[in-house]
């Protein structure tokens, strides 16, 4: 689990590991959608069109929970 986050609070957690972790590593308040998906495209070997549309699931899906703001 070295690469995986744990977040939350003591009444709800979430476990991101995976690309997701990959990703949300990757979230520094300064790059762009696009260049998330870059990275993610040339860590695990896929098309950024793949690439961006998983970014962008993933960070809806954090939003919609209330993680971060997009």
């Amino acid at each position: 689990m070295k690469d995986d986050f744990l977040i939350g609070d003591e009444d709800r957690a979430l476990l991101i590991e995976d690309i997701a972790a990959f990703i949300f590593a990757s979230l520094d308040g300064h790059r762009s959608t696009t260049k998330v998906a870059q990275l993610v495209a040339q860590e695990y070997g896929v098309d950024e069109g793949t690439a961006l549309a998983d970014v962008v699931e993933f960070l809806g899906d954090l939003a919609d929970q209330g993680i971060i703001e997009w």
